[in-house]
């Protein structure tokens, strides 16, 4: 009997989670949430941290790499790479706790840099219920920021506006590249948007 019991939770708990894959690819609308780095762990050796202070790139950088998402969506086009047809930019919440966190508990040795937990993912989405709006939702939940590799990792991520709750999250990363400080973040942004877009296609909607 228990044997059986736990054989069909293990059926309950994949059909759930197929179901729950499903509602990203069935729909042609979504509300895309911006970026937000208030889990972020950034390496603070070498790079380009020594041409700003972490009040700077908290106060003037985030919010200018999120002002150039909303400026520049032929470059960091999430419809296309996600295949949604009607795409609505809010950034106002990822705006306010992107200014309210303690940047200065990010910095940390290269060795310490450890990868979100999904409960650490889940919390952060728990922030994005929005009664303004319903249906699909991304968020990008940058992971963390490595200077001495020039990489940085984002954790993608569709859940359910209503309630916050996540339908699939995957990790990517990205080469840092750019003229400029904004730009050289942006670029490992701009790469993940742009490789993730055969993922999406060839391997996400398959479930792997």
């Amino acid at each position: 009997m228990i044997k059986k019991l736990s054989v069909l939770l293990i059926i309950m708990v994949f059909a759930f989670a197929a179901y729950s894959q499903d509602e990203v690819f069935k729909t042609d609308d979504m509300v895309f949430y911006g970026l937000d780095f208030t889990k972020v762990r950034i390496d603070e050796n070498g790079g380009i941290t020594p041409y700003y202070k972490p009040a700077s790139f908290q106060d003037k950088y985030i919010p200018a790499i999120n002002d150039l998402l909303i400026d520049e969506q032929s470059r960091y086009d999430v419809g296309k790479s996600y295949q949604k047809t009607n795409i609505e930019y809010d950034f106002e919440i990822a705006e306010d706790r992107n200014y309210a966190f303690d940047i200065y508990n990010c910095y940390v040795e290269e060795e310490q840099i450890p990868l979100l937990t999904r409960d650490e993912v889940d919390e952060v989405v728990s922030h994005y219920k929005d009664s303004n709006h319903s249906g699909l939702g991304l968020l990008f939940i940058v992971d963390n920021i490595n200077h001495e590799r020039g990489i940085i990792t984002l954790q993608i991520v569709f859940f359910d506006i209503d309630t916050a709750k996540t339908y699939l999250v995957k990790k990517a990363r990205g080469e840092m590249k750019g003229f400029s400080i904004r730009n050289y973040y942006a670029g490992g942004i701009r790469q993940i948007i742009k490789d993730t877009e055969s993922l999406y296609k060839k391997r996400w909607k398959k479930g792997k």
